[in-house]
């Protein structure tokens, strides 16, 4: 199906670089003071991008997938064929718009059938090494649904896949990156404990990016990256999906985050990585419109459909060394 082979959700392009760029942050919306705040902010979340990027990563942990996934990847073929939302048949017109409504349906039924639900949990030794400007991932399944296994080199077999999430921080808050994006401190807020500030990357109009953008919530103390939230329309194949919920007149949504809780020498190293999947159903104006006098699809209307959810829990994690790296590192893009 597209899904698998087509989206690649992060980070597998991630930027990161030790280079020292002068900062050309513009900021939308902020008094002077919060600029001044804001300022510091980047300039210090930069210093720690740069710990990150250039500290030689050498580790296994576990890497733990629950996955939830409800109907086919699409819908039937034989009732993919919709009008636009400006042929909606009149509802007077009782038999066209019947038609209408029950092909609506199967499409709906179709695509979130539960009747083909898919469960899986996988579990992997997971190995992340970095040598000079080489990045290595290794995985070897230890365990699918229950049953141990020993599939070394393996491959994620999930609907969505990810990458190099460690390195999610150096996309948003690198000197580089920081010539890329507006920020905005949207608030404070308290995260397990620690005082944080929540700030909006965001990219700018004349910037060709090829990772996620979202809010990041940065620990007060040292400027540790601890949670991103990732827009869902900077998701590699957001606009495909988005396009088939449009065919059955549903709202895609998709939540997406990254929470970063382990620490090694003032390092954080994620925790847990999730993405949700939902659509909702029906959007303005057909929502009006099917709210009629034939409105057939009851309980349907503003209902939320999960389509899959995916949780990737880190843990046991063995370090074998973390040292600053003495050798220059070019820019480069995962």
């Amino acid at each position: 199906m597209f899904i698998r082979n087509g989206l690649r959700i992060l980070a597998s392009i991630l930027i990161f670089s030790i280079f020292l760029y002068p900062f050309d942050v513009r900021i939308a919306g902020q008094d002077s003071t919060s600029q001044a705040e804001l300022e510091v902010i980047l300039e210090k979340s930069a210093e720690y991008c740069h710990r990150l990027s250039t500290v030689l990563l050498d580790f296994v942990c576990t890497e733990r997938i629950h996955e939830e996934i409800i109907g086919p990847d699409e819908p039937s073929m034989a009732i993919r064929r919709f009008p636009a939302p400006s042929d909606v048949p009149d509802s007077q017109d009782k038999a066209k718009f019947d038609l209408w409504m029950t092909k609506i349906d199967l499409w709906t039924k179709s695509f979130f059938d539960e009747k083909k639900n898919r469960n899986n949990e996988f579990a992997y030794d997971y190995q992340l090494i970095r040598k000079k400007n080489t990045i290595l991932e290794r995985r070897t399944l230890i365990e699918k649904n229950g049953k141990k296994k020993n599939d070394k080199r393996a491959l994620l077999k999930t609907r969505f896949a990810h990458k190099n999430i460690v390195y999610g921080p150096i996309a948003l808050l690198s000197k580089t990156a920081q010539n890329q994006h507006h920020y905005k401190i949207l608030n404070r807020d308290l995260l397990d404990g620690d005082m944080t500030y929540v700030v909006e990357a965001v990219p700018k109009n004349d910037s060709s990016l090829d990772h996620l953008y979202g809010k990041i919530w940065i620990r007060e103390s040292d400027n540790a990256i601890l949670k991103i939230e990732w827009n869902e329309e900077s998701v590699e194949g957001y606009e495909p999906l988005k396009k088939l919920a449009k065919e059955g007149q549903l709202t895609l949504e998709i939540a997406l985050s990254t929470e970063y809780t382990h620490e090694k020498k003032g390092i954080r190293f994620p925790s847990e990585h999730s993405l949700i999947e939902s659509y909702y159903s029906l959007p303005a104006p057909i929502e009006k419109i099917l709210g009629r006098k034939y409105f057939k699809l009851d309980g349907i209307s503003g209902k939320k459909f999960l389509k899959s959810k995916k949780v990737v829990e880190y843990t046991d994690y063995k370090f074998f060394s973390v040292e600053t790296q003495v050798t220059s590192v070019k820019e480069k893009k995962w």
